[in-house]
């Protein structure tokens, strides 16, 4: 599952369109205006592949073998269909060595995933720092020269296994639970505890003007991607 806070997914949807764009970068035209009728020759080609996890290509998993290709078609070849037996046998056999494939592919994930896993636990009354991504789109700053972390912010208590409720001020109109892996102990700074600090400009409406308001003549809602105005 994939949330704004935690975007972590299995990557295979995004990994089948990026092989797709290569097929069909070898073969459409100058314009790019064909790339709609390679697209079944395309998946054919992609349902072919052998899958590293499973040992076996889509064709293999759904349908039990490979389909023929002008590459696998042998001249003189007589007779019928295979008997239905020996399919549901392959069929089978098949399907058990993706599942141990899948097994073993799963292993080797996590021995990965857990070489940069960090074991993070914090105690209510800890302060912690919080990379907060929601943020960067209600400001028009880059991205590249953006504050990768904010707070310090108190640890009010502990949410299931892997997350934290943060104390967050009003201003920021956040969830206050976040994962763990978007937090980081907060170390202050001996001699200037003010370093660390975030520095951030306040995102309040402003309230008061150089100038005096005689009156209001007229008033407008502007909608905005995530927000509404009142001018």
């Amino acid at each position: 599952m994939s949330t704004s806070s935690h975007p972590q997914t299995d990557g295979q949807t995004e990994r089948a369109n990026a092989l797709l764009e290569l097929y069909l970068r070898h073969y459409v035209s100058s314009t790019q205006q064909n790339w709609a009728k390679l697209l079944d020759v395309a998946q054919f080609s992609f349902n072919l592949q052998v899958n590293e996890s499973t040992g076996k290509s889509p064709f293999e998993i759904v349908m039990g073998q490979q389909p023929l290709t002008p590459s696998t078609v042998v001249a003189g070849q007589k007779g019928g269909n295979p008997a239905a037996y020996e399919l549901a046998k392959t069929w089978q056999e098949e399907a058990d060595l993706a599942r141990a494939s899948l097994q073993k592919a799963a292993k080797k994930m996590k021995k990965w995933a857990d070489e940069k896993r960090r074991f993070l636990e914090f105690e209510e009354g800890d302060l912690v720092l919080v990379k907060i991504h929601s943020i960067l789109r209600y400001r028009k700053v880059h991205k590249g020269l953006f504050r990768r972390y904010e707070g310090p912010f108190k640890v009010l208590r502990r949410v299931g296994k892997v997350a934290y409720k943060v104390e967050l001020p009003s201003k920021l109109k956040l969830h206050p639970v976040f994962h763990v892996s978007l937090l980081k102990p907060y170390h202050e700074d001996e001699e200037d505890p003010n370093r660390g600090l975030s520095q951030r400009a306040p995102m309040g409406a402003k309230t008061s003007y150089d100038h005096e308001v005689d009156c209001i003549l007229k008033v407008r809602e502007v909608h905005k991607r995530y927000c509404k105005l009142r001018i």
